[in-house]
């Protein structure tokens, strides 16, 4: 931690938040005692028992934990107990007294060769997710998220294993596994998350026929849950394990399941088919289902348990070339009824004149997929990272949004997008000079007044930071990769350098009049300058 230079606080934690470890070798070294390869030297027979049940079933008794530490002081002993739960390297069983605990240490498990989890199609029954990294995707990662689960779940009806995990849920099952995706292209190793439900339900055949006994079938509530709390997971293990992004993916359902074909998990939730790139259409109902909060009606079937999909095509996204930017193109979608012009109170969509509001949210949501395909186009990712950056409260989602439709996405969830307000979009517009993208949709285009440019989605601060972008030269950013110690491979443009030093909190809004000095100091008067402009 030294050598990247953070600092981690446990500020909720009530044994961490009061606890300083200022020598980190002492911390590592009694960590490694119990995650080592090289067993000790053991000469009581008691405590080489203990040992060997760690070896054999990843068990680690607090008897056998306390002779490896070798500490007299309680509340020392008790910390990095803490320290070893909170970065979830081990998890402790429940109802057992001090003196006597048992602790699971997923990373020392044994080996189930006989389940395995596959790469398997879903039915009604099932919901499968699946972890794919960005770069690579430590061992350590499905460590954590076992410890995780086990505190989410019923414990004692809980099988953990190093390739597979287990758990009782509320009626569900939920598994944790190592698959092997064999598609060409894709990353080799991935995590599979599957819900499987274990109680009977019950389902209508008709809108007037009698309840009557059917498969198990999944909660919904649960499914939502359960993918919740993974997603809170993978934000900890993205900032414990540098580099480790990821993609949360569906199973295409409309290819062969052999192809290993992944979906992102977000376009399947935002539309009601997909269309992959093999150019058919897989219907996302049971996906929808399973995992939006509103509910997703699904088809009842007397005779099939599985979903019928069935091939809708999908329009193409207008993509708008820089040198057509200032003609008038036709737009994707007509008779879009009337728009609410209500800049300073914020844009939105007239529900009076759509017979439905499934009807406004497909036009809204056409409306983003359009013009994040523009922006896509345009190289205009990481621009509006930047301008976004206050609003995400969690960094590793606005590191994670590899796609614009992702990073609209993200601000759907966090409550600054929605059908009833897409300010946020007009005033992206006005702060970074993109009236391009009103071409390739016409209620953006409706809703734009190309004479107000009063914009309050964005701090003067962020604008500020645009108009600083825009500004640096080559030079400049060559400058600055050297001078705050960036690789070129940290660096792919000056966005991604901006938000790196937000990151590294070498440029805040409360620190900028000293960046501001050391940009002239070093030759940048002119970037400077317009992290002074007014606004």
């Amino acid at each position: 931690m030294n050598d990247i230079g953070k600092i981690l606080h446990s500020n909720k934690d009530e044994k961490l938040k009061n606890t300083v470890i200022t020598n980190l070798h002492t911390m590592i070294q009694m960590l490694t005692t119990v995650i080592t390869v090289f067993p000790p030297h053991i000469e009581d027979e008691q405590i080489k028992t203990l040992w060997k049940r760690l070896e054999k079933e990843g068990i680690l008794g607090e008897k056998l934990l306390r002779y490896l530490w070798q500490t007299e002081n309680r509340d020392h002993f008790e910390i990095f107990i803490e320290v070893m739960r909170v970065f979830r390297l081990i998890y402790e069983k429940k109802g057992l007294q001090e003196g006597n605990r048992e602790f699971l240490v997923p990373c020392r498990m044994k080996v189930d060769n006989d389940t395995s989890l596959e790469v398997t199609k879903d039915d009604r029954q099932m919901v499968s997710v699946y972890l794919t990294p960005k770069d690579f995707l430590p061992d350590a990662v499905y460590h954590t998220l076992v410890a995780a689960f086990l505190e989410l779940t019923d414990c004692d009806n809980s099988q953990v294993f190093r390739n597979r995990s287990d758990f009782s849920f509320e009626g569900h099952r939920v598994s944790l596994g190592a698959v092997k995706i064999t598609r060409e292209n894709e990353k080799p190793h991935a995590i599979k998350l599957e819900i499987f439900c274990l109680t009977i339900g019950h389902y209508s055949t008709s809108t007037n026929a009698t309840t009557t006994l059917s498969e198990p079938k999944l909660e919904p509530s649960i499914c939502r849950k359960v993918l919740n709390y993974l997603r809170n997971q993978l934000k900890t293990v993205c900032n414990i394990y540098e580099g480790s992004g990821y993609n949360l993916r569906v199973l295409c359902d409309a290819c062969n399941p052999n192809d290993h074909h992944l979906i992102d998990l977000e376009k399947c939730l935002t539309n009601d088919t997909v269309q992959c790139n093999r150019m058919k259409s897989m219907d996302t109902t049971h996906i929808r289902h399973c995992f939006l909060s509103e509910p997703v009606s699904m088809p009842s079937q007397a005779h099939e348990s599985v979903p019928q999909l069935v091939p809708t095509p999908v329009p193409e996204p207008v993509i708008v070339p820089d040198s057509e930017l200032s003609q008038t193109i036709e737009p994707v979608v007509s008779n879009a009824g009337s728009i609410e012009k209500k800049v300073h109170e914020g844009a939105s969509f007239d529900h009076r004149s759509h017979t439905s509001k499934e009807s406004a949210e497909k036009e809204f949501q056409t409306m983003l997929l359009q013009v994040s395909t523009w922006c896509d186009h345009h190289d205009l990712l990481h621009k509006l990272k930047v301008l976004c950056n206050d609003m995400i409260t969690d960094f590793s989602d606005l590191q994670n949004a590899g796609s614009t439709i992702e990073l609209f996405n993200v601000l759907k969830r966090c409550g600054h997008l929605t059908v009833t307000n897409f300010k946020v979009l007009i005033d992206a517009i006005n702060v970074t000079g993109s009236n391009g993208v009103l071409e390739v949709n016409k209620l953006l285009k409706d809703t734009y007044d190309e004479d107000d440019h009063y914009v309050n989605s964005f701090s003067p601060y962020r604008q500020r930071l645009i108009k600083f972008g825009k500004a640096l030269s080559e030079d400049n950013i060559t400058t600055l990769t050297h001078l705050k110690g960036f690789s070129k491979k940290q660096r792919k443009n000056q966005w991604t350098m901006i938000l790196d030093l937000e990151r590294r909190r070498i440029i805040t809004e409360e620190g900028l009049p000293s960046f501001i000095n050391d940009l002239k100091e070093n030759g940048m008067s002119v970037a400077a300058e317009k992290l002074e402009d007014p606004i």
